[in-house]
């Protein structure tokens, strides 16, 4: 999750469980990535920009079940102004933009309450 105190980098992208809804950048491992390499991969894959490891301040895991298969949503938080390169959408179709947090939180129906919650987490994280 990149972030500041006032926007948050969410994704809109054009595949059927995501129609219409935000969701965090993300993806999955590769069978040789640890954790933060698989982050920073999917990071530069979906948006185009780079965060040094050191960076990234973990946040959370999030057991996810699912009709077929169980999965675990691991959470790091970076600071907007440690990411660097140009905010450049993964394809055609796919958008990748920093909204405002107020938008986000009066937006229940564009975003699971999931991501709101790690989002919140995140912005507290910043705080402390």
């Amino acid at each position: 999750m990149v972030h500041d105190d006032e926007e948050v980098l969410l994704l809109d992208e054009p595949v059927p469980q995501h129609e219409g809804l935000w969701s965090l950048p993300g993806g999955f491992t590769k069978y040789d990535e640890g954790p933060k390499e698989s982050l920073l991969r999917e990071l530069a894959e979906e948006t185009g920009l780079a965060a040094d490891p050191a960076d990234l301040e973990f946040l959370t895991i999030l057991h996810v079940e699912l009709p077929d298969r169980g999965l675990y949503l691991i959470t790091y938080r970076v600071d907007r102004e440690a990411v660097s390169g140009e905010l450049t959408p993964e394809a055609e179709g796919f958008e990748a933009s920093f909204v405002p947090v107020e938008t986000v939180r009066n937006s229940p129906d564009r975003i699971r309450e999931s991501d709101v919650d790690r989002i919140e987490q995140a912005l507290a994280a910043r705080e402390e």
